[in-house]
């Protein structure tokens, strides 16, 4: 599945700033991301329309690629995820030829302002959860599970029909380190905020949060920092047992410990330092799909 080659010369390529592979005709930019561009093409060979993704960076993409041959090894592509059908490797840098989607979840969800029926929910969690399921079974944690790693296939043809892609945070079981941080933080598992050890499980938290953005519109967790997540999810769901916060790496970040040696959340005073006033109205604001819409509760 790996080859090398050489980028074309083509000058109208040229002008829209593309280098693609030979054998790839350049058909569309879909998204301009953190590590690189996602393109659509088409293979002249086959007549087969593919993503080509590429990376800004000689390193990026090779964690990925190394994955999802695994993934393809394991035939995980009936599994909801997303197919790997070449790498290459040109002028260093790394390109991936992968199956052609449609949008994310993320964008289908602001393209219908979040107004999902409950059981077409259902067929998205479904599909996500066998996706899940099956990496567990060859010991593989995603590791970043959002609205924006979920495809739709072709809303149009096959309306919910979904698969799980973006594996360059993906994890083997066995790397599983307490301490290492991954997921976006609006959808980061307690277990990895507090430095406790971490399983496939992870990726079923960041799942359900997935649900709850479908059912309600708006993020359970709108923040960027652990601290305001934590908040969030004790005033959901109450505070963690006092035995994991003992065994946690992390508690002291944003716990404090009291007098008879129960673990409390710290105040925004403790955590934060007292100049709230960059902080004050985070705290009971959610954050709606659309980033310029607040909603309050």
């Amino acid at each position: 599945m790996y080859r090398s080659a050489s980028w074309p010369s083509s000058s109208s390529e040229t002008r829209l700033h593309h280098q693609l592979p030979r054998g790839h005709t350049y058909l569309d930019t879909l998204r301009h991301v953190s590590f690189g561009t996602v393109v659509m093409c088409k293979r002249r060979d086959a007549g087969q329309i593919v993503d080509v993704k590429t990376s800004d960076h000689h390193q990026d993409l090779h964690q990925e690629a190394s994955m999802l041959r695994h993934l393809m090894l394991h035939n995980l592509d009936k599994c909801n995820i997303i197919t790997l059908y070449d790498e290459i490797f040109i002028s260093n840098r790394m390109s991936l030829v992968v199956e052609k989607l449609d949008i994310s979840l993320h964008d289908y969800l602001l393209e219908t302002q979040g107004l999902v029926l409950l059981e077409d929910i259902r067929t998205v969690i479904q599909q996500m959860a066998t996706a899940l399921a099956a990496l567990k079974r060859v010991g593989v944690i995603h590791g970043d599970v959002t609205t924006d790693n979920i495809m739709m296939v072709d809303r149009v043809r096959q309306p919910f029909r979904v698969k799980l892609i973006d594996f360059s945070q993906a994890m083997f079981s066995s790397q599983a380190k307490p301490g290492r941080i991954l997921q976006t933080p609006q959808y980061r598992a307690a277990e990895i905020m507090l430095g406790l050890p971490f399983c496939e499980a992870v990726d079923i938290w960041a799942l359900g949060c997935v649900m709850g953005i479908m059912m309600f519109g708006f993020e359970l967790f709108p923040t960027t920092t652990d601290y305001d997540a934590l908040l969030f999810i004790i005033d959901l769901l109450g505070p963690p047992p006092q035995h994991l916060m003992k065994a946690a790496q992390k508690s002291k970040v944003c716990f404090k410990k009291t007098d008879c040696g129960q673990w409390r959340l710290k105040t925004p005073e403790e955590y934060w330092g007292p100049d709230l006033s960059s902080h004050d109205d985070r705290k009971y604001t959610f954050r709606s799909l659309d980033e310029g819409k607040m909603v309050g509760v």
